[in-house]
């Protein structure tokens, strides 16, 4: 689990890959999901606000969001459920649609799953009760040495993700 000062949480799932570059992340910058899965609690209004997750068959372009990334498969299957806010998501394999130019970013809505691969466009559904209880298990934290500090970054987080409710969903 990584928890910034601001209430920003990024959960990161056993047997996953992932680069982060923290100067970058401080600058809205990028995290790369090799493979794996992670989920992402972004706030509107902080630093990381314009993060870009990158996978080797999508990208991701957060909004400010809470949502659940898993990249598996051998065909490196994306499928990103969103729980609050948005995720624009773009192939990075289809380089052209129908009319010859590249296809917009799909925005994918609370409530809904995209799914892309490095041979498929975006399809979007609603999400799957498995999704969300993988998502779910992935951020139950475990007790450890650190937890009372990790309970208090998790309180703030918490709270900060309430409070961006208010003002933007009240």
């Amino acid at each position: 689990t990584i928890i910034f000062p601001n209430g920003d949480q990024i959960y990161v799932g056993s047997a996953t890959a992932y680069r982060v570059h923290l100067q970058a992340i401080e600058k809205t910058g990028y995290l790369r999901l090799l493979y794996g899965k992670l989920r992402n609690v972004i706030s509107t209004f902080g630093p990381r606000k314009n993060l870009q997750v990158q996978t080797p068959a999508a990208t991701m372009g957060v909004r400010g969001t809470d949502f659940y990334v898993a990249s598996v498969g051998t065909d490196e299957r994306v499928n990103v459920s969103v729980l609050r806010g948005e995720v624009a998501l773009k192939s990075t394999q289809i380089k052209t649609g129908p009319t010859g130019v590249a296809p917009a970013p799909t925005l994918i809505k609370a409530g809904l799953t995209g799914e892309t691969s490095t041979t498929t466009d975006v399809r979007v559904h609603n999400v799957y009760k498995e999704d969300l209880q993988e998502a779910k298990e992935l951020t139950t934290l475990k007790q450890t040495s650190h937890s009372k500090d990790i309970l208090k970054l998790e309180q703030k987080a918490v709270q900060s993700v309430k409070n961006e409710i208010k003002v933007t969903d009240p």
